[in-house]
This record gives C-alpha cells, structure tokens and sequence, in this order.
C-alpha cells in the first residue's frame, strides 16, 4: 500500500494481518447471508477493529476505512463505524481507533483516565484493547447477543 521502505518482513506481517481481516468478514457475511435464507430473526454479529482513517490530517494515507470494499460491505450489512481514541477508555496512549460493528455503541459511556502509571515499551502494548473498550464491548454482547442487561 505505498509503502517501499518496509522490510520483506514486515510485508508479510501486513499481508497476514490483511488475510485475517478478511477471512473475518468473509465469515460474517456467510453467516449473515446463511441467517437470512434461513429467515432467522437473531442477526449475526460484528466488531472489527482498525486504526482510524488519518484523512483528516493526512490525506494521501491509506486505510481500510476508506476503500470501497470496506464502503461496500458497511452499507450492504448497515454497519456502524465508531470512531474514538483509546487513550480516553483508559488505554496507554491516544490510539484513534475505528470499529466496524453491529453494535450501537456510545463509547463516551466508556471513557476513563489514560493510563500513566505504566509506560509503553513497544507498539505490542498498544496491541491490547483499552479497558473502556472491553467494557463496550462486552456490554453490548451481553445486551444484543444474550438478551440481559449488562
């Protein structure tokens, strides 16, 4: 994706990454598509998370979030993108970040402290959820998945 100076190493990790992307909404769409023919009522769930789109500040980057296959998807299967930034759900650093999902969610619900006390050694860290977003997350499965109020 316009990106000549990386490594034949960490091409692959993109490469990997990007199969296991679509791998997930390939899974999601068979098995909304196999719900619908079925005429079940109970839709088939969705959070896909990526970074935000950096369009607004840099307008030759590349993301997922603008493509047309994304656009496509999103309003064939009436997706929400929810835009937020981790380091208000208390994660340990700002991250904007993007869900692609099924959930209604209101991630300001969710917002707490960034996290100070610890500090980030390496882009690994960053990896994991911040906890607001589990929260989130987990709230929204237990009430449109199982019924129940979190």
């Amino acid at each position: 994706f316009g990106a000549p100076w990386i490594t034949s190493k960490e091409e692959a990790m993109l490469r990997e990454d990007d199969v296991l992307m679509w791998r997930m909404l390939f899974l999601f769409m068979v098995a909304e598509y196999t719900r619908r023919a079925q005429m079940k009522v109970d839709p088939v769930h969705l959070v896909l998370e990526q970074p935000a789109s950096p369009k607004s500040y840099e307008p030759e980057a590349v993301s997922f979030w603008d493509t047309k296959e994304w656009k496509g998807i999103r309003d064939e299967f009436k997706l929400n993108e929810v835009t937020f930034n981790q380091g208000n759900l208390g994660g340990l650093a700002p991250k904007p970040t993007t869900l692609g999902t099924t959930f209604d969610l209101c991630m300001e619900d969710y917002e707490r402290p960034l996290q100070r006390d610890q500090e980030v050694k390496s882009s690994k860290q960053l990896e994991r959820w911040a906890p607001g977003l589990m929260d989130a997350v987990g709230a929204a499965t237990v009430k449109e998945v199982f019924k129940q109020t979190p």
